[in-house]
């Protein structure tokens, strides 16, 4: 899909991971939680993207800002999810390490 800058690769790679831990759940997994931590981590990457459109400080902060916020945020969902012991927690550990390297 074209040439991504670092955050938008490390952005997308986060979202597509937390995906694949949510499928690999299964129905182990409510529902509910799975879907708000997939939404999250799709959020987080477009805040990236949408931050580096255009020339405007302000609004690359902004979005920045709100990106890390999230990262944070879907840290506690993780862990949520970890406590549902639907997957291995190995896979919610790098998926943590990835949030923390996105804030």
């Amino acid at each position: 899909f074209g040439e991504r800058s670092d955050i938008d690769a490390r952005t997308f790679a986060f979202a597509g991971g937390v995906i694949k831990l949510v499928r690999d759940a299964g129905p182990r997994l409510p529902r509910a939680l799975g879907d708000h931590a997939v939404m999250m981590a799709a959020e987080i990457g477009e805040l990236a993207v949408e931050a580096q459109v255009g020339n405007n400080k302000e609004r690359f902060v902004k979005k920045m800002t709100s990106a890390r916020r999230l990262s944070r945020q879907i840290a506690y969902w993780l862990k949520l999810i970890d406590e549902a012991e639907a997957v291995p927690r190995d896979r919610i550990i790098a998926l943590l390490d990835q949030a923390r390297q996105i804030n």
